[in-house]
């Protein structure tokens, strides 16, 4: 199975053209009505074809925006112009008038699809080590290549379908990088690894152990694939199911919250997985109390863990998310360039999060300023009234759950609440630790 990106305002027209694709091909069609929108989605490079009205809205220029997008973010996508577009660029492989028959655009695809299938450009789609790693059988054949001077890339079948994948180490000693499957099993294999990925960390299968290890090794893997290759398709998908799990294991573990505190501090090793996790549960938390509509209240923890998942996402090595203030920033030992990534890693999380598809405003927002500065540039030590409520309650959570995973032996969580809201001056900080603190005593009340 294919899968289309249709750019097109007319519901009308956009439900004919996804109708008859379907119908002739049983191809995924996706749409767009809105450029910004459009460009967003097709940026991770998910769709072999896209089909672009160049003329939308008084703007006659849309081509060119999808023909730089996919320049710019390297993808293999081609495109189809619906509209008279002067262009020689080579993903632009068709075009159709303005008003056509969908007998037309029919024709059109049999000729585009031929074409991308002679070209062998995306015959196949690489995979690395560490995604299959988290597959434990395949539904499609893994095939290594070989290449030679002067002729036509060669690709063997390494795992067969149906296998067990194993054998990853042996492979990998003999000089083998990764494994590819055929491009047109694409869904399937993103599909699968999702399904196969969301088990491992869901606790209806799984004891809280080892739902929070299987998701800590899913959240390295994605923060490492996106400081590889950036924003793409399987990180993105492994992000999206790590937070919805998250968000649904923190619900069928609403009565036994402190079982689910203490497995994230006991059994995971990366601090920033700790500190996304129990912000997450600390919000759920405090979700009774906040005053908000009920309906509105599952939207607001989503936007929170989808922030706590992305807000120290880019600061790969160890030690950096510890750094939280400009004297801890000041007296590190990182190197210059690792420094100025920590300084500026709210506003540089904020802008990777607004390129993935689908993300929320509110979001974006509350990742750019998780460290109580609008710009995301830096940090404070004189919190600010500017912020949107929720980057204030994100912010002070923020600030306490530094506090909880540095909890003296004597200490309790009274005080720690207390020295928390009077070290802040405003009053809508001082009222969201009143909120957290009546979270916290209903959560662990007998």
């Amino acid at each position: 199975m294919r899968k289309i990106f249709l750019y097109e305002a007319n519901k009308d027209i956009c439900n004919l053209i996804k109708n008859a694709i379907q119908n002739e091909f049983d191809d995924e069609v996706k749409n767009a009505s809105t450029i910004d929108e459009a460009v967003k989605e097709i940026s991770l490079g998910d769709y072999d074809l896209i089909i672009a009205r160049d003329k939308v809205q008084g703007s006659n220029d849309s081509v060119h925006r999808f023909i730089d997008s996919i320049s710019s973010n390297k993808i293999n996508s081609k495109l189809i112009a619906i509209g008279n577009v002067e262009s020689e660029d080579p993903v632009l492989i068709a075009q159709l008038p303005e008003k056509f028959k969908m007998t037309e655009l029919i024709e059109v695809l049999k000729k585009a699809f031929q074409q991308i299938e002679d070209s062998g450009a995306n015959d196949y789609f690489e995979v690395n080590f560490d995604v299959l790693r988290l597959l434990k059988r395949t539904n499609f054949d893994l095939f290594s290549r070989l290449r030679s001077p002067g002729k036509k890339d060669q690709y063997i079948t390494k795992i067969a379908k149906d296998a067990e994948v194993k054998g990853l180490s042996e492979l990998e000693s003999k000089g083998v990088k990764s494994l590819f499957i055929e491009k047109k099993l694409r869904l399937q294999f993103t599909n699968d690894l999702v399904s196969q990925v969301a088990r491992g960390m869901n606790i209806d299968f799984n004891d809280l152990q080892e739902a929070m290890e299987s998701s800590e090794s899913v959240y390295r893997l994605a923060r490492k694939l996106l400081s590889i290759q950036g924003t793409n398709e399987i990180s993105y998908r492994l992000i999206n199911c790590l937070a919805e799990e998250m968000i649904g294991n923190l619900k069928k573990s609403e009565s036994e919250l402190g079982n689910y505190i203490l497995s994230t501090i006991e059994h995971t090793t990366s601090y920033s997985f700790k500190h996304l996790n129990l912000i997450s549960a600390f919000v759920f938390m405090s979700l009774p109390h906040l005053d908000i509509m009920e309906e509105k209240k599952n939207i607001y923890l989503e936007n929170f863990v989808y922030a706590a998942c992305f807000h120290d996402i880019i600061l790969e090595k160890e030690g950096m998310a510890e750094i939280h203030t400009k004297k801890d920033w000041l007296e590190c030992q990182f190197d210059d360039s690792d420094k100025n990534l920590i300084r500026d890693h709210a506003k540089l999380a904020s802008e990777l999060l607004e390129k993935f598809p689908g993300a929320k405003k509110e979001v974006i927002k509350i990742v750019k300023e998780h460290h109580g500065v609008p710009s995301g540039v830096g940090f404070t030590d004189r919190k600010v009234g500017s912020l949107t409520g929720a980057s204030v309650f994100f912010d002070v959570i923020h600030d306490f759950v530094e506090l909880f995973l540095n909890f003296p032996p004597d200490g309790s969580l009274d005080t720690m609440l207390k020295n928390l809201e009077e070290s802040y001056q405003l009053s809508i900080y001082k009222d969201y630790v009143g909120i957290l603190k009546m979270g916290i005593v209903d959560a662990f009340k007998a």
